[in-house]
């Protein structure tokens, strides 16, 4: 009779995330650069930004939270829109203004009173390998969602 092994369950896979993770400064550039080119590149997937938290709060009218980054000589900042969620609100709660961070959302637009929005945003710093020589790797599932999803520069 032939042995069966038990199947592992999939360990998820690190990708070198390096390649795909913009700054704020990068962001609002493309922005600055060529408003309706960066909106057509950054819509089909979800955009990793890395910067500095300015603000925490919610969105106007709603009880979304809301986590600016700041950008580099500009008053303005990328806001971040978070589902208005227990988990969310949480995980918002606990971040510190001055912290770097990195964050990814979809959608990136121009607001009409200044600033880059993204929506459906997602904490990442989590995500990221913590070991000193995997600094720049994100842990995924075998089937590469996130390594799919991620917008490349």
């Amino acid at each position: 009779t032939p042995s069966h092994q038990p199947t592992e369950p999939s360990k998820p896979l690190p990708i070198d995330i390096f390649p795909r993770m913009y700054t704020t400064r990068e962001v609002y550039a493309r922005f600055q650069e060529h408003e309706f080119r960066a909106k057509n590149d950054f819509k089909n997937c979800r955009l990793m930004v890395t910067g500095k938290i300015k603000k925490i709060g919610t969105v106007t009218f709603s009880k979304k939270p809301l986590v600016t980054l700041s950008i580099p000589d500009s008053d303005e900042g990328l806001k971040f829109i978070f589902d208005n969620t227990d988990s969310n609100n949480d995980e918002v709660a606990a971040l510190d203004i001055g912290k770097s961070i990195v964050i990814a959302g979809i959608n990136a637009e121009k607001g009409s009173f200044g600033g880059v929005f993204l929506d459906d945003s997602i904490l990442m710093s989590d995500m990221i390998s913590k070991e000193p020589h995997k600094q720049r790797q994100i842990l995924v599932p075998t089937d590469g969602f996130y390594d799919r999803v991620i917008c490349r520069k």
